[in-house]
């Protein structure tokens, strides 16, 4: 008797157990499953760009980290998985599909250009992309979501800003004389081009333009150079490696006007600059910028830099001079903040692709005082979350970056 005792409790026990596992399961007792939710990058890991997607992937690992440590979505974790694309665009469908493979949830798009070849899968996988800038073709379509314009409207504010702001100091009485310098055969050098045509039709006669050009990889730009010794600004759509040589080489001859930097050329490779050339001879150097700056000095940017420091303490000084890795901070906290509006929309267990497009819809992030809010609200029919930018300003002496403007959008951008 007493073993067939022990035997029925012991079965009871077990029927418990099972009962408790059910149960909690299927969320019951306050507790929840857990939910991986998949950021899945389409990025350059080798090549030319590589540094940047480095430093820019370091600021959101480490923000996810922090999260983790102090505010974490209850019962959802955050992976990201990265596809390397070689600066190869052939590479992003065969990259798209291996990151489905591996059960991505959101598509993070690290060229512009990637969404006018994965849209269509996107569409049919009910996958969402976020994108750093926005491609003309996607820029209304659903499924694809922007931190900032493309880059023709990019092109229209710094083009704007230099006549209607800039060249009104220098007191000249005559036409405003700049060189577009950039990559032919790169697709967003083509998107500038419009931006600054745009200008120009909008201010006959006030814009004497020259474009001058090179390969992604040139190394020697003398005849380049010689073209835009005359000019008062040159504007920079080059990438990689040809952004760090032609400066190199325009500074070297004595190029003495104005340099002005798309978002895509100088930044992203600022620890090359820096290893490639006196960069002093930088001072002054403008760039059209959307993220916040150490020197805005607000709350925010001062726990950034704590947060740099805790993270990447033997990098920190090196990634402070930068901007890379605190637009990767930046960028992981909408993204986050994304999810966490998914979870709370649908429940952790039930985050998917097409809950995160719901939640990019409904978006509203307020980054303290040094940013306007990011939200589509302010972009019209464009899934463009902050559709402004300011002009910022390289100080050799102090080693940073300063705003010189306050936050603009680009004209003719609908909001």
């Amino acid at each position: 008797m007493k073993r067939m005792g022990k035997a029925i409790v012991l079965l009871g026990l077990a029927l418990l157990l099972m009962t408790v596992s059910v149960v909690a399961a299927c969320g019951g007792g306050g507790e929840k499953e857990s939910n991986t939710v998949v950021l899945g990058w389409l990025a350059d890991q080798t090549g030319s760009s590589a540094s940047t997607f480095r430093e820019m992937s370091q600021g959101m690992d480490d923000y996810f980290a922090e999260m983790e440590a102090t505010d974490p979505i209850p019962g959802v974790n955050i992976k990201m998985i990265v596809y390397d694309t070689r600066l190869d665009y052939s590479r992003f469908p065969q990259g798209y599909q291996w990151l489905v493979e591996q059960g991505m949830d959101l598509l993070l798009g690290y060229s512009p250009e990637t969404p006018a070849q994965t849209l269509s899968d996107q569409v049919k996988d009910k996958i969402p992309q976020y994108e750093f800038a926005a491609w003309p073709s996607t820029m209304d379509e659903d499924w694809v979501y922007s931190h900032q314009w493309s880059q023709e409207y990019e092109g229209r504010a710094v083009f704007d800003y230099l006549l209607n702001q800039w060249w009104p100091t220098q007191g000249k009485d005559r036409a405003l004389k700049v060189a577009h310098v950039g990559n032919p055969d790169y697709g967003s050098t083509g998107e500038y081009e419009k931006g600054i045509d745009w200008v120009a039709a909008q201010n006959p006669g006030k814009i004497e333009l020259k474009s001058v050009g090179g390969g992604l990889t040139q190394t020697a730009w003398a005849g380049e150079v010689a073209q835009i010794q005359d000019r008062d600004a040159i504007f920079l759509s080059t990438v990689g490696i040809s952004t760090a040589t032609f400066l190199s080489e325009a500074i070297a001859r004595g190029y003495k006007g104005l340099v002005v930097s798309s978002g895509i050329s100088a930044l992203p490779v600022w620890s090359m600059l820096r290893g490639m050339m006196d960069i002093t001879k930088l001072d002054g150097l403008l760039v059209p910028h959307a993220y916040p700056l150490s020197s805005d000095a607000t709350a925010y940017t001062d726990h950034m830099y704590q947060m740099l420091d805790k993270y990447r303490p033997s990098e920190a000084a090196t990634l402070r001079k930068a901007t890379t890795w605190t637009s990767g901070w930046t960028e992981a906290q909408m993204l986050a903040e994304t999810v966490r509006l998914a979870a709370k929309n649908v429940g952790a267990r039930n985050v998917d692709g097409s809950a995160l497009n719901d939640a990019f819809k409904q978006l509203n992030l307020k980054i303290e005082s040094s940013m306007p809010d990011i939200t589509l609200a302010n972009s019209g029919s464009h899934h463009v979350l902050f559709p402004y930018c300011r002009m910022i300003k390289y100080d050799a002496a102090k080693d940073d970056w300063f705003a010189v403007t306050d936050w603009f959008t680009a004209p003719g951008f609908a909001t």
